[in-house]
C-alpha cells in the first residue's frame, strides 16, 4: 500500500473517530433529541412530536416555573416523562379540582399554557396558607399542560432536582410542529 494511500486512510478514519467522539459526549452531556409518547403536554407538544432537550441548562442555573423539563418519574411510573414546572423549592402546593394554588395563592393559567403569566409573584400572597404539601428545598411539583390526561405530581408528588434530566426547548419535527417551546 503506498505511504499517501495509507496516510488518507488514517486521516478518515482519525476524522470519523473525532465526529463519533463529540456527538457522543454531545448527547451524554450537552444536548439529546428525543420522542415524546404522550398527550399530556398538548397543545405545547403533541404526542410523537420530536424535542431537543438542552441537558447543560441547570448546571448553572435552577429550573424555573414555566419551563418544559424532561425527568425520570418516582419508581412505579415508567419511562422518562415530560412536564412543566409548577412549583418551586420552599412553596406550598395545593390542588382543588382543576385550581393549583401556590403558597395559598391561585395560579392563574391560559387556557393556552404557552401564555401563561409563569413570573407571577407567590411570596406576597397576603396569606401563606400552610396547607397541602410544602416542597423541600430540593423538590419540583410538575403538571402536564393537557391536566385531564397528564399523570404528574398529582399522581405521583413531587420530583427531585437530580430526576431532571434537562429542558425541553425545540420542537424539531415534525416539520409543522418546528420552533422552540414556550
Amino acid at each position: 500500500m503506498k505511504s499517501s494511500l495509507r496516510k488518507e486512510i488514517i486521516s478518515w478514519v482519525l476524522a470519523i473517530v473525532f465526529a463519533s467522539s463529540l456527538t457522543l459526549v454531545t448527547r451524554i452531556y450537552a444536548f439529546e433529541p428525543r420522542g415524546v409518547r404522550q398527550s399530556s403536554m398538548y397543545p405545547t407538544i403533541e404526542d410523537h412530536d420530536r424535542v431537543f432537550i438542552n441537558k447543560m441548562c441547570y448546571y448553572t442555573s435552577k429550573p424555573k416555573r414555566g419551563d418544559v423539563i424532561v425527568f425520570h418519574p418516582n419508581k412505579g411510573f415508567g419511562d422518562d416523562l415530560i412536564k412543566r414546572v409548577i412549583g418551586l423549592p420552599g412553596e406550598y402546593i395545593s390542588v382543588s379540582g382543576d385550581e393549583i394554588y401556590i403558597n395559598g395563592k391561585l395560579f392563574v393559567e391560559n387556557s393556552d399554557k404557552q401564555k401563561t403569566d409563569y413570573k407571577q409573584d407567590f411570596n406576597s400572597a397576603s396569606e401563606i396558607l400552610e396547607k397541602g404539601i410544602k416542597l423541600n428545598s430540593d423538590e419540583y411539583y410538575v403538571v402536564g399542560d393537557h391536566r385531564n390526561v397528564s399523570m404528574d405530581s398529582r399522581s405521583f408528588g413531587p420530583i427531585k432536582r437530580n430526576q431532571i434530566v434537562g429542558k425541553a426547548f425545540f420542537v424539531f419535527w415534525p416539520l409543522d410542529h418546528v420552533g422552540l417551546i414556550k
